[in-house]
């Protein structure tokens, strides 16, 4: 992981760095957002991070603030690198994230449904498409909340043998399926009934508009709006502070000028 996917998924997760006097680091985040995986990647990273705080001293990194919706939005770079391929391949399968839960119990189908439909609502990214203008320049469109609709299939009838093939042809045949970059929806479902007890649902969002890591995480949060929906409670998330939009034009406000000279000339030299 380089340095900079390394600070953007920090910032995703609220975590802060800085240097005491002593120049170590110190780190501030919610708790459990330091997961393991963050953490051998802190260990992996840590003379790097330790020069990129000393410069951040001399040059503040500005805080993501929200931005006005009310003219178009730009691409990050890693989503303008995504947008470009699929121009040249649209609706390709390769940048398909898609992730299995197999369901256990009784299930309450219209809660799932209406679950996704919260994640979505929740996610700019997840409702956003992108177009280009007049001069072939991308930027995004957001969409107020739209209905995720759940395909369903019942193979309750078949032998368990049966079943098991199915499945797989069934997690082929969504993980294949690409997107429409400028109409779909970032996200989709399709639920498979084994058992009145027993159910597979299939995830699948684009890589434009998330990442692997941020699935365990959109996972998290589903179960906890499901939750709350079979229960009748309240959605116990807290509201997202900044979307990925905001932070988008965050990184080009800053990635610009002197600052974007010293990334390309630091990535320059490492290349070759």
């Amino acid at each position: 992981m380089s340095l900079i996917e390394l600070m953007q998924l920090l910032a995703q997760s609220n975590i802060k760095l800085s240097l005491d006097e002593n120049n170590s680091i110190d780190i501030v985040a919610p708790e459990g957002a330091v997961t393991p995986d963050i953490l051998r990647h802190l260990k992996e990273s840590k003379t790097e991070l330790i020069q990129f705080l000393k410069r951040k001293k001399k040059t503040p990194v500005p805080a993501i603030s929200v931005i006005t919706r009310d003219k178009p939005l730009p691409l990050s770079y890693a989503q303008k690198r995504l947008w470009v391929l699929d121009q040249i391949e649209p609706g390709q399968s390769q940048y398909n994230i898609p992730a299995s839960l197999v369901l256990e119990g009784k299930l309450d189908v219209d809660a799932l449904e209406g679950a996704l439909n919260d994640v979505v609502d929740r996610h700019e990214s997840l409702r956003t498409t992108f177009m280009s203008d007049e001069d072939g320049e991308p930027y995004q469109v957001i969409h107020e909340a739209t209905a995720l609709q759940v395909q369903q299939a019942d193979f309750s009838h078949l032998s368990e043998e049966a079943q098991e093939a199915v499945i797989r042809e069934q997690v082929s045949e969504e993980g294949l399926q690409g997107f429409d970059l400028t109409a779909d929806l970032m996200l989709r479902g399709r639920l498979l009934k084994l058992r009145d007890d027993k159910h597979v649902v299939l995830v699948t969002m684009h890589h434009i508009a998330s990442d692997g890591w941020s699935m365990s995480l959109l996972i998290k949060e589903f179960s906890a709006l499901y939750r709350a929906r079979v229960e009748g409670t309240p959605n116990p998330l807290a509201p997202l502070s900044v979307q990925y939009g905001d932070y988008a034009h965050w990184q080009r406000e800053w990635l610009s000028g002197d600052v974007l000279a010293r990334q390309l000339n630091y990535w320059e030299t490492q290349l070759s």
